[in-house]
């Protein structure tokens, strides 16, 4: 079934991600007291871009309340011909989509929808018995139930040769007066194949007549109601069979008439269901975007039915958006982006408006109503600073939210030496070259100092211990400064004989001798052996 239309109730959702505002608008004192704009509105940049606005806007049909979306009750009533000219393919293809049509009407569970389904004809015997068919046939008064209308409809049937078309508008008004809510939009749905006819009434003209007195109790009675007339197959039958469904259909100020055939009628239905949903005529949505901000050109985008003018909006700040019908089946999207100016002055008071300029249906005619609503778009300056040697990022216009890298470079031979965050010291170590301040919602301000690079000392090298040397079987002779000799001799058995001096000939003289000795005792062990 196509998208279909219903009342007003803009829900507007500006999408950023951090804080958010609500606010609720009513719309002007001469607009429906019920008429008003519900709005959220959020902030936070473009993800990876800290001077960009991304703005979602959500409109859905429908009236709120506290007790949120409400709607205002339909009552429908379906009056078809039962005549014996329906019989076969056609009569089949009629209770076909009709079914769809009051199936769809029921679908929505959160809607005050209610279908009632009357049948006209009359004269045939009943099957079974002696009697005969009624002239009109009630098969379910007003029923929000979906699936006890769709078992009404299947026990439709053709009732004889007559169309008693006047019969079946009384049953209708039947409907209206006594079980219809008196504040309900009222819509009256009358599928015929030929002129109205009833074998007890003398002349058809009288009989026609009646039908159209009949309709016009109807009319005064239940001031709310919307005729719809549908002629079926009209080209198999005379030009007075169209005459007087069109002239019915007109009785009520925004009545309408369909020519019908068994190829579209499920077509014709699709839009008397849109009918039907549509309170929301067209929607004119006009962005003011503020100064201090452009339009990212291309930036917008929304769904089929949404037609937008964005051609001027760099020159004039305006973004127009225009819908047609709509309702709360409609779910319209859209969203664009603003990027802020860095050569602008304005910081404070940013405020993005949209006006909404809209047509509505109401129970006895279309009005026209206007809000407003807002949203503000703050712009926060990162303002940067450094000392000699060194140099670092501009300063730089921001949203709220945003992320702010801060980045440095020193001259050669000195680093960063201290960082100033609003007057707030923050640590950074000796070859840090950037900073990121995170969640940007006041202004910033950033001193970057720059030093020498601390000169590092030389490092004096430890001295290897000399080895110890290992033991001799020679003797060996050390002689101080003081002339003392210090001879030391291992012995056959390993031992080691010393001898210590200051008179070096004389000792030097018992060396010899020692040696003689040590040399006779080994050469008499070796011969022993």
């Amino acid at each position: 079934m196509k998208k279909v239309k219903v009342f007003l109730s803009l829900m507007m959702v500006i999408v950023f991600g951090l804080s958010a505002y609500t606010m609720q608008i009513s719309a002007s004192e001469n607009d429906d007291p019920g008429i008003q704009v519900d709005a959220t509105a959020s902030s936070t940049v473009v993800a990876g871009s800290d001077d960009m606005y991304s703005l979602d806007l959500s409109i859905v049909g429908g009236k709120t309340s506290e007790n949120g979306v409400t709607y205002e009750p339909i009552d429908v009533v379906l009056l078809l011909d039962t005549s014996y000219s329906m019989h076969g393919e056609p009569f089949t293809t009629a209770k076909e989509s009709a079914k769809q049509f009051a199936t769809e009407l029921l679908a929505h569970s959160n809607r005050n929808i209610r279908v009632s389904v009357i049948g006209f004809g009359g004269g045939m015997t009943i099957p079974g018995t002696s009697d005969t068919y009624p002239n009109a046939i009630t098969y379910v008064e007003l029923s929000s139930d979906s699936n006890q209308v769709a078992q009404a409809i299947d026990n439709i049937t053709i009732t004889g040769a007559q169309t008693a078309m006047k019969d079946g508008i009384e049953a209708a008004k039947t409907q209206f007066d006594s079980y219809s809510n008196a504040s309900a939009m009222q819509y009256l749905v009358l599928l015929g194949d030929g002129a109205p006819q009833d074998d007890s009434v003398s002349s058809d003209v009288t009989y026609r007549d009646s039908c159209y007195a009949s309709m016009q109790a109807l009319v005064s009675n239940n001031e709310n109601v919307h005729i719809t007339s549908i002629g079926y197959r009209l080209d198999k039958v005379t030009q007075e069979a169209r005459d007087v469904l069109y002239n019915l259909s007109q009785m009520s100020t925004s009545g309408q008439f369909y020519d019908a055939s068994e190829d579209n009628l499920s077509s014709v239905f699709d839009g008397i269901y849109v009918d039907i949903y549509t309170f929301i005529e067209k929607l004119d949505i006009e962005v003011q975007i503020p100064e201090g901000f452009t339009y990212v050109p291309n930036s917008l985008t929304t769904i089929s039915n949404v037609v937008v003018d964005d051609r001027l909006a760099a020159q004039s700040r305006i973004l127009k958006i225009h819908t047609g019908q709509m309702s709360e089946l409609d779910h319209i999207d859209l969203s664009f982006k603003v990027q802020i100016e860095q050569n602008t002055n304005k910081k404070v008071g940013n405020t993005l408006v949209y006006n909404f300029d809209y047509d509505y249906k109401t129970a006895t005619s279309v009005k026209q109503a206007n809000t407003t609503s807002s949203v503000d778009l703050p712009i926060y300056e990162v303002a940067t600073n450094s000392g000699e040697h060194g140099r670092v990022s501009t300063s730089r216009l921001v949203g709220k939210g945003a992320s702010y890298q801060v980045a440095w470079e020193a001259d050669a031979g000195y680093q960063v030496s201290k960082l100033l965050v609003n007057n707030q010291s923050v640590n950074v170590a000796d070859k840090q070259t950037s900073y990121t301040i995170e969640n940007i919602t006041d202004n910033q301000n950033v001193q970057v100092s720059f030093a020498k690079v601390p000169v590092e000392k030389p490092v004096t090298p430890t001295p290897k211990p000399t080895p110890t040397p290992k033991p001799s079987e020679k003797p060996s002779v050390d002689v101080d400064k003081k002339d003392k000799i210090v001879v030391s001799v291992e012995g056959v058995n390993g031992s080691v004989k010393t001898a210590d001096t200051s008179n070096g000939l004389f000792y030097m003289g018992l060396l010899v001798i020692s040696g003689a000795v040590i040399f006779y005792t080994r050469k008499k062990v070796r011969t022993q052996k």
